[in-house]
């Protein structure tokens, strides 16, 4: 009997706009999706009732210890205040690229939100409501670290564009 497998990637970047002269600095990064995160794509998948939450947004973070499935660096190390975002307008969406499925996710914090220093964590969170503050990493779906930490001054927009790449063979 032929084996088969589904898994999931995480990767994406983040995007820092200088206000003056326009130029983009972009940091990639990769994550790791949390036992949470397996949870709520399997569940939901399989259409079963009470299934976690689909993902509904962001928050950013200045904790900087490697990213893990369970416990506390599952989550936030070190909310950003200001920092919990619901997805832009259109997203997530869903395409076919080549084998690939591929979920994507936006967020932007415009000029003058989420102000702060050594900005170096993303989660994507499916918490509805989404509240201010950390978050927990049973409403944690993903988390990376954004290398070398960044500060957002006031005039400076960020935007993170994160993907879920199913792979299924």
């Amino acid at each position: 009997m032929p084996s088969s497998s589904t898994h999931m990637r995480g990767w994406g970047y983040a995007e820092w706009t200088d206000p003056i002269t326009g130029a983009v600095e972009r940091v990639k990064f990769f994550n790791l999706i949390t036992v949470s995160g397996d949870q709520m794509y399997a569940e939901r998948g399989a259409g079963i009732t009470g299934a976690p939450n689909a993902p509904t947004g962001m928050r950013l973070g200045t904790g900087a210890n490697e990213p893990a499935k369970t416990g506390a660096d599952a989550v936030l190390g070190a909310y950003v205040a200001g920092s919990t975002k619901a997805f832009d307008p259109g997203f997530p969406t869903s395409a076919a690229v080549g084998s690939v499925r591929r979920i994507t996710y936006r967020c932007t914090w415009p000029a003058g939100t989420a102000t702060a220093s050594g900005i170096v964590e993303v989660v994507l969170t499916n918490e509805n409501p989404i509240a201010s503050g950390a978050g927990t990493s049973g409403n944690t779906v993903a988390r990376a670290l954004l290398r070398p930490a960044r500060n957002k001054t006031a005039d400076v927009p960020l935007s993170v564009t994160w993907f879920h790449d199913t792979l299924g063979a």
